[in-house]
């Protein structure tokens, strides 16, 4: 690292750690942080909102998963001082304007940040090249109106490339979170090629609601992708009840599942993805076994079992569905259901956990409901899925329930005195073993929250809420109120490129716009986490 750059660095960590309870709004935008700190020596900075222009590119709204490019530049005290992001933006497939790779709705855009002041020097659409759909045996170049891309992962190069074999290509990994009961045949996975600004259809890793598309980092001639189906809250499903067509009505939503991909990496010959060992590989269900047998279902009060006392641990077994590439979601689906794939209570984004020793550790959460009602109430959890052996992920391993919250009685009347969380959706460990967790409550009048849970210490610690000015009350009470339906989302690791404690991420603020363009509204931010909350 530049010496200078590292001493400026080193002075913005400080000047960060000095003030209790900060935000600070960046120099691209006028809008402070959407989240506010609650634990002293955290920070928030308000990067860049939905409507503001760089360069006449202008930030368009439902900001979601992000991943972290550090700038290549023949000048390395340059590289050293820039970064770029990549960004998912939630739109359905007829919103929005017509984007660089030729259609509405989901894409994904770039942008150039500024280590030392968060200014953003430019903006452009990732994806300006081809988009290869795949078509039975082949990939043809065409367009594609993407549908709802939400979480998202931009690997490790050791995820793609070991010992000479693979590719060390960056890509960033994301799926469509098709709206239940189906929009025509669930969604797709894709990667997209940085440096090519090209978007691959991955169809060997099925087709589902997609919440995010997780690569294992631990490097071996493996490939190993966890897939989460963000579907169905209710775990009840079955073969004769699931909805099978789009529009059907009188049928149960599909349900939610975790399932993995495991590939082979190549020395030559192919793409990107085919060389990343994305195409010539099983997609696997993941059942749950306990003494009693197979746990068809996560149990809202006993977890594994069916009456007191909770069982929180249980064997799981990874069931081979085959090379899936050609087949469709709902034949996917129907294989959940005949090989007794473990429903869960709505699962979302996932993460593994990047310290040396704890490769086999896999960590995701389920979503849950909120509700004022105990009847209709689901709980939310942290969940680890922990590998036998990471070398040979298909041998199973020990699946444990790490938190779960509690049912509020006063969710209708006073949201925001609630002491637990509800409805956990997207996550991220640092190399510190420290899991962030945002939740998405919804249109619902408790104002979203960001918690920090220690891996080691088991310590969860509320550390942001968001900000009041524009989340609290209504429109007859606050001058300055944009909703009640926010959601903090998309955060990852920054301490790559912004040093220990950094995050970003991003905050959807689902007020509609009138603009076409813009459809929602939306912030980047970053966020400064001392590094002895949660420890």
């Amino acid at each position: 690292m530049n010496r200078i750059y590292s001493i400026k660095l080193a002075a913005l960590a400080a000047a960060f750690s000095t003030t209790a309870l900060a935000q600070q709004v960046g120099p691209s935008t006028s809008t402070e942080p959407y989240l506010l700190p609650t634990v002293s020596g955290v920070r928030t900075v308000s990067i860049l909102t939905t409507g503001d222009s760089v360069g006449g590119w202008r930030m368009a709204g439902i900001p979601d998963g992000l991943g972290i490019i550090p700038t290549p530049a023949a000048d390395p005290t340059a590289a050293s001082l820039y970064f770029e992001i990549v960004a998912n933006h939630e739109l359905g497939k007829s919103l929005g304007a017509p984007r660089k790779h030729g259609s509405k709705g989901a894409f994904v855009s770039r942008w150039q940040i500024n280590k030392l002041n968060f200014m953003v020097t430019s903006g452009r659409d990732q994806d300006w090249g081809d988009v290869w759909l795949r078509n039975g045996s082949l990939w043809k170049a065409g367009t594609t109106a993407w549908d709802r891309f939400c979480s998202a992962d931009l690997p490790a190069q050791s995820a793609f490339y070991y010992n000479g074999v693979g590719t060390t290509d960056p890509m960033f990994f994301d799926g469509e979170e098709t709206t239940p009961p189906n929009a025509a045949d669930h969604g797709r996975a894709f990667a997209h090629v940085i440096a090519a600004n090209t978007a691959v259809e991955l169809p060997a890793l099925g087709k589902f609601s997609f919440e995010n598309v997780v690569a294992s980092p631990y490097p071996q001639l493996k490939t190993i992708v966890m897939l989460s189906d963000d579907a169905n809250r209710e775990t009840n499903v079955t073969k004769a009840t699931v909805c099978r067509t789009e529009g059907q009505s009188g049928c149960t939503e599909p349900s939610s599942e975790l399932h993995m991909y495991i590939g082979a990496k190549q020395s030559s010959g192919g793409n990107p993805v085919q060389l990343a060992g994305l195409s010539n590989g099983i997609l696997y269900g993941i059942r749950v076994r306990t003494p009693n047998g197979v746990v068809l279902g996560e149990d809202k009060d006993f977890v594994f079992g069916t009456s007191a006392p909770a069982i929180t641990t249980a064997r799981f077994e990874a069931v081979s569905y085959g090379d899936v590439t050609n087949r469709s979601g709902v034949e996917i689906q129907d294989m959940d259901f005949d090989n007794q794939a473990m429903q869960l209570i709505r699962i979302e984004d996932g993460a593994w956990d990047p310290r040396p020793g704890k490769e086999r550790d896999y960590y995701f959460v389920t979503t849950g409901r909120i509700t004022a009602s105990a009847s209709t109430w689901r709980p939310s959890r942290l969940w680890r899925l922990r590998f036998d052996d990471i070398t040979r992920p298909e041998a199973g391993g020990e699946l444990t329930m790490l938190l779960s919250n509690a049912f509020y009685p006063g969710a209708g009347s006073t949201p925001d005195d609630d002491p637990t969380y509800q409805m956990l959706d997207n996550i991220a460990i640092d190399k510190n073993g420290r899991i962030v967790l945002l939740e998405d409550v919804g249109a619902d009048n408790r104002r979203g929250r960001v918690y920090v849970y220690g891996i080691d210490s088991g310590k969860l610690v509320q550390i942001a809420v968001h900000n009041p000015k524009f989340f609290a009350g209504n429109a007859q009470t606050n001058p300055n109120f944009q909703t009640n339906d926010e959601e903090a989302s998309g955060v990852i690791d920054a301490s790559s490129v912004l040093g220990d404690g950094y995050f970003l991420l991003t905050t959807q603020n689902h007020k509609p716009s009138a603009d076409v363009e813009l459809v929602e509204g939306g912030q980047l931010q970053a966020l400064y986490i001392p590094l002895s909350v949660g420890q």
